[in-house]
């Protein structure tokens, strides 16, 4: 991606800057789409992880599947190819089920661009099934990295998606503005600077020069290939409502439910009784180790409990 110093451009006094101004404004300003396949071809060895959050209805599929097929594009313009041999909704998009996010993660081509769409919309959410699919989240997403892949996650809350998702993520947006009338979604995007020294995390819009860049503006994606997402949608929507149907049933047996805490005790006990001991509230243990904060006092209780016999 191109990137315009404006200083260089039209130099520091106001004459210039009166003079070259109208210049400057005719430059187009780079495309999202571009800024991330950018990213995934560039020298370095780096992915691209967008996470994405808006309230159910916002217009977050639209805008990633929009997203997903202008990226393709542009990947297939540096590296040759059509764009659908870099996505494709059949092979490259996952919506709602953890086993389905899971498989295709595990199983990604380079510079492939995936869709996770509704990420922890389902009951058991994904920090359950990282634990239950795969206890090392942050491995598969490694393998993005090495094979350069582009990964649009969409959640309707932040705090439903695994804590490593949102710390490996590259950018975080926002729907901003839903005309659907218009056929419009505006998005706002920000890059993450963790601040090591504090533990925070500050999130800057993306900039285009000395401009930062407030909001972007999304089409809708192409009839056909929202038609065959919709398919794969509703199909996978359905296989999660059964199993949990299934699991539900299975869960309620007591010794279901009693393996269920035992597991969670074996994984996250020790840890949470050390940050329980240091003063931290249930409330940000949850936040930290990805579980809800009636999980975590369940577990200092039961802890209590074994301890007073």
């Amino acid at each position: 991606m191109a990137q315009y110093d404006l200083e260089k451009i039209i130099g520091t006094g106001r004459g210039a800057r009166r003079q070259y101004s109208d210049k400057f404004s005719e430059i187009e300003p780079p495309r999202l789409s571009e800024i991330l396949a950018d990213r995934v071809c560039g020298k370095h060895n780096q992915d691209a992880i967008l996470l994405c959050v808006g309230q159910r209805g916002s217009g977050k599929s639209h805008f990633l599947l929009n997203l997903a097929v202008e990226t393709a594009k542009r990947i297939a313009e540096k590296k040759g190819g059509s764009w659908e041999d870099y996505f494709s909704p059949e092979e490259n998009v996952a919506v709602i089920s953890g086993e389905q996010i899971v498989e295709k993660l595990q199983n990604l081509k380079r510079l492939q661009v995936v869709i996770l769409d509704d990420v922890g919309a389902d009951a058991m959410n994904a920090r359950s099934f990282m634990s239950k699919e795969n206890r090392d989240l942050s491995a598969i997403l490694q393998i993005c990295r090495t094979e350069r892949n582009t990964l649009l996650i969409s959640t309707p809350q932040r705090e439903l998606a695994d804590v490593n998702i949102g710390r490996l993520s590259a950018y975080f947006c926002e729907i901003s503005e839903s005309l659907h009338d218009h056929g419009l979604v505006l998005v706002k995007v920000f890059t993450q600077k963790p601040q090591f020294r504090s533990g925070k995390m500050f999130y800057p819009y993306l900039r285009w020069g000395k401009h930062k860049i407030v909001r972007f503006v999304s089409g809708m994606p192409p009839a056909d290939i929202f038609e065959r997402y919709d398919k794969i949608r509703d199909e996978q929507a359905r296989q999660v409502a059964a199993s949990q149907r299934a699991e539900k049933e299975e869960c309620n047996s007591p010794g279901k439910r009693e393996q269920h805490w035992q597991e969670l005790e074996s994984q996250y006990g020790d840890e949470v009784t050390q940050m329980h001991n240091e003063g931290i509230s249930d409330y940000l243990i949850g936040k930290e180790i990805g579980l809800s904060k009636d999980t975590v006092a369940r577990l200092i209780s039961r802890q209590r409990e074994r301890e007073s016999i």
